[in-house]
């Protein structure tokens, strides 16, 4: 067993490895695509008015708008408390949010989120767990808020129908929404396909995310508050949207943004750009293109929305300051 154990370390070791270091290539590939997308944009869009206007904004809606930025960073500190519970990793909810909080911080310094998520796993690992275990349980937080969009689009997706009659923005909504499905789904359903030989070393480890995936969403007592703290995580970012567009004067109500603003989060989600740059401001104007709100307000709403997100991100770098010092290491805490 003991020999077991530490050829399953080992194993552990390389993949975080290979999940943290082989990181040059993909960076300058984001580089490239933000780069693509900007510059796509400011030839075709008037960006400099954007950015010039961004003052314009009324004080109360922008800072209605960073709260629920801020509510959704409670909730996402909270579901990955019961998502690490569920998988027998014991924390206290302050170290929880102190590794959330830094987390979001690298989600903004680093390539794209996946750096931040590699920060979160690494802390994890260095307080309390495994690396591989470790590294599940920021996948399994992931997979919930991935869950949770899905479940959302699915609730509002009639209203879709009532605000546009756009058969595009049916058939673009619908793919999305599907494709997102289907993957959670094979992970669902990943240990119990005869897919060894295509996986080979990194099979075990994604057994027991699959494993880990299914009880965690849908047979734990636990499925229920992490799915509902997913999918209210992503309802204050389409009320942070309202709110901003309400402080711009922009003519999209609350129903439009549930309905088109988490496609654009989905969009933003995939590890392609720099902190999601270019991919948000292009997903946007498409969206909200739908209910015929101008090119020039969407890129506007677009990069206003980036900024807060930004803006409620940057105090995990303080808090990454002033606790990495104090921060006990594994060895530490589990003598």
């Amino acid at each position: 067993m003991a020999e077991k154990t530490g050829q399953t370390n080992g194993f552990e070791d390389e993949l975080v490895t290979a999940t943290v270091d082989r990181r040059r290539w993909p960076f300058f590939l984001k580089v490239a695509v933000s780069a693509i997308l900007i510059g796509f944009l400011i030839t075709t869009h008037d960006i400099a008015g954007a950015i010039a206007n961004l003052g314009s904004i009324q004080a109360p809606w922008f800072f209605g708008g960073l709260l629920l930025l801020c509510l959704g960073i409670c909730l996402a500190g909270l579901r990955w408390a019961g998502i690490l519970a569920g998988i027998e990793i014991n924390l206290r909810l302050r170290e929880v949010f102190r590794m959330v909080l830094i987390g979001l911080f690298f989600n903004q310094a680093l390539p794209s989120t996946i750096g931040g998520d590699a920060v979160r796993a690494w802390q994890i690992h260095r307080t309390v767990a495994s690396v591989g275990l470790a590294l599940r349980s920021v996948i399994l937080d992931r997979l919930a808020g991935l869950a949770g969009l899905i479940l959302l689009v699915a609730i509002v997706l009639p209203f879709l129908f009532r605000i546009t009659a756009s058969g595009v923005a049916h058939a673009t909504i619908l793919g999305l929404i599907t494709a997102a499905a289907a993957v959670l789904g094979m992970v669902l359903v990943f240990d119990r396909l005869p897919l060894t030989s295509l996986f080979g070393r990194f099979h075990g480890f994604l057994v027991h995310l699959s494993g880990d995936a299914r009880r965690l969403l849908l047979m734990s007592r636990r499925a229920f508050p992490v799915l509902g703290f997913s999918i209210l995580i992503h309802v204050f970012s389409a009320l942070a949207v309202f709110c901003l567009a309400q402080g711009f004067g922009i003519a999209v109500d609350i129903v439009e943004c549930l309905v088109l603003v988490p496609p654009v989060v989905l969009l933003m989600l995939l590890p392609i750009s720099l902190a999601g740059w270019g991919v948000r401001e292009g997903a946007m104007i498409a969206a909200l293109g739908f209910v015929d709100v101008p090119a020039s307000e969407a890129l506007l709403l677009s990069i206003a929305f980036g900024l807060a997100v930004l803006l409620t991100n940057l105090p995990g770098g303080a808090v990454w300051l002033f606790t990495r010092a104090s921060h006990p290491i594994r060895e530490r805490a589990t003598e």
